[in-house]
């Protein structure tokens, strides 16, 4: 039998899914962070599931999908300070500490800079200058070059980041001085602003370098044991690893690019959002995944994930094609505490993985949301995981008690629906800044609920942002694992260019185009893609002369006439109607960077849609047990059913609690809940 196993490393749970011959199963385990244990147990718990030992499955693995927050805990856990370098233009040493000027919140004067990812001590400048054409003003000195490499490369540094002045219009000097660190100092990861992010935007590329020298040699070192657990235990393909864009890449391109690894984790989730949306022919999606520490989202508009080119990790900028996400420490291990003012604030420090919520009873002395969860009787201590998993009620109300409940003169039982409720909230605004923001109107969307802790909530703010209809996939709690298996390959290009629309030089376009097309053709082929399943995909950034910010427009294959500007100006235009509401017909259009990715089609996994049965649930029923109503503020008797038995076409009314092998959905008075053809659980 052949197996294809996606993986998703989450704060607290690792996930893990298995297709064998067209069945899907999934499998959980503890994360261990900074570690593969939490990987491998997971691996141990599929095997047995399937009835094998861990060598037969891995050696029979055809694919093997990799996602981790591995590479963005190193940048939220500043683990790695002191142990990157930079080398920059001379008298553009101070790039990263000058940013853009800019503050977060304009009316605090005292808010300060974040530190920065190289510290000034260990970045030096270098005598060189290009201009933005690319024309060589002043050549390097290469001589100099090598006493300033000698001096920073001697500091204990692992990684050193060059970035130069306009180096995306002419990488020469970058690749010069790339050789020379090489040379003497074989030991040392060197990252190319031209390499990683050969766009316009000083600060915007220096910081995207900076990123890719900061996690570079933790995640090179981080794929090695994976790669080498995987070959020890009979894995015999090359691991594919989660990209931020959506896309998967072999593990040698992952190294060269670590940047990339940045938010992979929660973009699984966005991709198996859009395979849910072709599936079931809902064009519109609002996508949420909460988990142990997070709660991420993202939206499907008509059909297509949104993504951007640009985001912010930790206050620094990072350049790339990515999955627009918005982020918010938010999960079910998210801590509830009292601010000085004796207020209850939730998150966004997370008890993890270690020790976990109180209830978990692993040392955790601090309330969560899972703990609050427990204490209202939304989650069944005995049923936690399918009952393979026991959790400590007594603890959770203990935590709950006495380090918030007792000082403020409240019982358990309202700090826990308070706990509960804020989480709620904030969980809501996160969607409408990521939704209505935007311009979107979050009624014309579906709200997608999954995430292991994300069903217990999904009723609850669903009813507050009022979409159409809550949709909890039968895979919530792996939905992310499950989603990297409907991922292709993919690699993101991109060049700089800027001209007016009307004097684009067709010949560089189409060179500029054949080059990233060359290069991206390679890459798949090295990862064992047919020239059959290779496709291209084309977009240039554009705005209105005079702009500071670009619109991604898609264009059509093959090489640029002029005949092809028309197009490209009408499709540009319509994209600014639909976002600004108007178009200015008479303003001068210019081009900036050129785009391109490079797929790789890969086969996709399908979900069996099965024929509607009867309303009745009564085979699913478990029990009838006491949940809190936080409208009602009392506790009512609510129905509890098996999930995993509920067949296509069951309803049923709440109140109610839906409890599956790895996660539980709650239902308030007033809501029903229908089991759709594909076993998901939709409410309205």
């Amino acid at each position: 039998m052949e197996y294809i196993i996606g993986i998703d490393t989450g704060g607290i749970f690792t996930d893990v899914t298995v297709v064998a011959d067209g069945s899907i199963s999934f499998y959980k385990a503890l994360t261990t962070p900074g570690r593969l244990d939490g990987v491998f147990n997971a691996l141990e718990s599929a095997a047995d599931g399937l009835g094998v030992t861990l060598r037969v499955l891995l050696s029979n693995t055809q694919r093997f999908i990799y996602s981790s927050t591995f590479a963005t805990n190193l940048m939220v856990e500043r683990s790695n300070e002191g142990k990157a370098g930079a080398l920059a233009t001379k008298g553009f040493g101070d790039t990263l500490i000058i940013r853009r000027s800019m503050k977060n919140s304009t009316w605090d004067s005292q808010e300060p800079y974040p530190q920065p990812l190289i510290p000034r001590r260990l970045t030096r400048e270098v005598t060189e200058r290009v201009d933005y054409a690319g024309k060589v003003i002043t050549p390097l000195d290469v001589e100099e070059a090598k006493r300033v490499i000698d001096d920073v490369c001697k500091l204990g540094v692992e990684a050193v980041a060059i970035c130069l002045l306009h180096a995306y219009a002419n990488p020469d000097h970058e690749r010069q001085l790339k050789k020379l660190v090489e040379q003497r100092f074989p030991n040392i990861f060197v990252y190319c602003s031209s390499d990683i992010s050969p766009e316009l935007r000083e600060y915007e590329r220096m910081s995207t370098t900076a990123f890719a020298a900061y996690v570079g040699p933790g995640v090179d070192r981080h794929l090695a044991r994976l790669e080498k657990r995987g070959r020890d235990g009979g894995l015999k393909v090359e691991p594919l690893i989660m990209q931020s864009s959506g896309g998967v890449m072999g593990a040698e391109e992952a190294r060269r690019k670590p940047v990339a690894m940045l938010f992979s984790g929660p973009a699984g989730g966005v991709i198996g959002s859009h395979f849910l949306s072709k599936t079931m022919a809902i064009p519109n999606f609002i996508t949420t995944d909460m988990g142990g520490t997070s709660f991420d989202v993202g939206l499907v508009k008509d059909g297509e994930i949104q993504t951007s080119t640009m985001a912010e990790l930790e206050r620094w900028a990072l350049m790339g094609r990515r999955v627009d996400l918005h982020t918010i420490g938010a999960g079910g291990g998210s801590i509830a505490h009292l601010d000085p003012q004796g207020i209850i604030k939730v998150g966004p420090r997370s008890a993890g993985a270690e020790p976990g919520p109180a209830c978990y009873g692993r040392g955790g002395i601090e309330p969560t949301v899972t703990d609050a969860d427990v204490v209202l009787g939304y989650i069944d201590p005995d049923y936690f995981l399918g009952g393979k998993m026991k959790l400590r009620a007594d603890l959770a109300h203990k935590a709950v008690k006495e380090r918030i409940a007792d000082r403020i003169g409240m019982s358990p039982v309202e700090v826990a629906s308070g706990i509960y409720q804020i989480i709620n909230a904030k969980m809501v605004d996160a969607m409408r800044v990521h939704s209505v923001e935007r311009g979107h109107d979050p009624r014309d969307f579906a709200l997608l609920a999954f995430g292991g802790a994300g069903p217990v909530h999904a009723a609850a703010f669903h009813a507050q942002l009022g979409t159409k209809t809550l949709l909890i996939p039968m895979l919530a709690p792996v939905f992310s694992s499950m989603g990297v298996l409907a991922t292709n390959l993919k690699h993101s290009y991109s060049r700089t260019y800027r001209s007016l629309l009307s004097k684009l030089d067709l010949e560089r376009v189409n060179r500029i185009y054949t080059e990233m097309e060359k290069e991206a053709r390679v890459v798949l082929k090295r990862e064992g893609i047919e020239t059959s399943n290779i496709v291209m995909q084309r977009s240039i950034d554009m705005s209105y002369s005079g702009q500071i910010h670009e619109l991604e427009v898609p264009i059509l294959q093959g090489p640029l006439v002029a005949g092809s500007i028309k197009g490209i100006i009408n499709t540009f235009s319509q994209k600014y109607l639909s976002i600004f509401g108007y178009q200015e017909d008479e303003s001068i259009i210019q081009a900036i960077t050129f785009r391109l990715e490079g797929i790789g089609k890969v086969p996709q996994p399908t979900m069996e849609r099965l024929p509607m049965g009867g309303k009745d649930a009564r085979a699913a029923f478990m029990k009838q047990k006491e949940m809190y109503l936080p409208e009602d503020k009392k506790f009512a008797r609510a129905n509890v059913y098996n999930g995993d038995k509920l067949a296509p076409g069951n309803q049923i009314s709440g109140p109610a609690i839906i409890q599956y092998a790895a996660t539980t959905a709650v239902l308030f008075p007033g809501q029903k809940a229908t089991c759709d053809e594909w076993r998901n659980l939709a409410i309205n």
